[in-house]
């Protein structure tokens, strides 16, 4: 079995550098940790993909990240052994409109 890699769409990583510049304003430390943990979530997808629930959006999954209310929502693409994040979401957003 050949490793997973992750795979960040432009779309995630913007909205990771508009989640740390929000929380940044208020409390520096916090938007670090914040992030951190963000991707911590996401890199156990490399060594358990199905982790997440079957998402909103067709074709996709979501991983919830404990202790903050952010959602990473991705989708596998098992012939290039990609895990494809497709956005970074905070709970109360509509994460549906992005990928109807």
């Amino acid at each position: 079995m050949r490793p997973v890699t992750l795979r960040y769409t432009q779309r995630a990583r913007l909205q990771l550098g508009n989640i740390h510049r929000y929380i940044h304003e208020r409390n520096p430390e916090a938007a670090t940790r914040v992030i951190a943990r963000v991707r911590r979530s996401a890199n156990l997808l490399r060594d358990f993909p199905h982790l997440g629930r079957r998402g909103l959006a067709p074709d996709t999954r979501e991983l919830s990240v404990v202790g903050v209310p952010y959602v990473v929502v991705y989708r596998e693409k098992a012939d290039d052994d990609v895990i494809e994040i497709l956005g970074v979401y905070h709970t109360a957003q509509d994460r549906v409109r992005d990928f109807s």
